[in-house]
Parts: C-alpha cells; sequence; structure tokens
C-alpha cells in the first residue's frame, strides 16, 4: 500500500522521516522503462539511512537519499509516496522523476521506531 505525499509538504515529511528512520539499515533500487521493459538496477544493500532531504533552487528540485558512504540523488522529482505494509508499518519510499524512473528506498526491520 502506498500513501502519496502532496508536494507542499515534501520537506517537512522528509525532515521527520529522516529523524525517525536514521541509522536503519537500507535497500536502494531504481526502476525504468526503456522500449516497453522494466529494467532494475540495485545500488547498494544494508548501508544505514543519514537522511533524506528536498532540494528546490529556481526551477530545479531533487531528493537526496544519504547513506552511510553513498549518496543518490533523485533529479526532479515528480510523485512522493510512503510504502506501508499490510500491516501499516513503514517500509520506505518510492520517488518517482519527471522521466518516469522510480528509486525505491526500502527499510530494513532492525527493531526501530516506526511511524
Amino acid at each position: 500500500m502506498n500513501e502519496i505525499i502532496n508536494q507542499s509538504n515534501w520537506p517537512d515529511f522528509l525532515k521527520f522521516y529522516s529523524a525517525k528512520n536514521a541509522g536503519r539499515p537500507t535497500r536502494l533500487g531504481v526502476y525504468e522503462q526503456e522500449n516497453g521493459v522494466t529494467n532494475d538496477f540495485w545500488l547498494e544493500d544494508g548501508l544505514p539511512l543519514v537522511a533524506v532531504d528536498f532540494c528546490s533552487k529556481g526551477e530545479h528540485s531533487a531528493i537526496n537519499i544519504m547513506l552511510e558512504k553513498y549518496t543518490h540523488a533523485v533529479d526532479e522529482p515528480a510523485k512522493l509516496s510512503l510504502v506501508l505494509g499490510e500491516d501499516q508499518t513503514d517500509k520506505g519510499l518510492d520517488i518517482t522523476d519527471l522521466e518516469g524512473r522510480t528509486t525505491m528506498l526500502r527499510l530494513e526491520d532492525a527493531g526501530f521506531a516506526r511511524i
């Protein structure tokens, strides 16, 4: 189940989300469509979350996913969704950019508090 976050709330939501989930182990992947085929690229597995931040300068915006020793930028994000499990626990975020690529941040269960 996904809960779409209103774009006007992204900065505050991501600050709260980062504070609540800092230190949790993560998985990070990107899904994209090319010629009718879905490609998935898994970028990392197990790095702790440092923060997720929304940046906007003029007409350019980005969501930066900062992990221990690695940062991934999603340029020109168009949609941000909170991914919830059937039991309403936080499973991660999906960030879709203007070109249709979806970056999937997944949180590993490590006994951390859930939002």
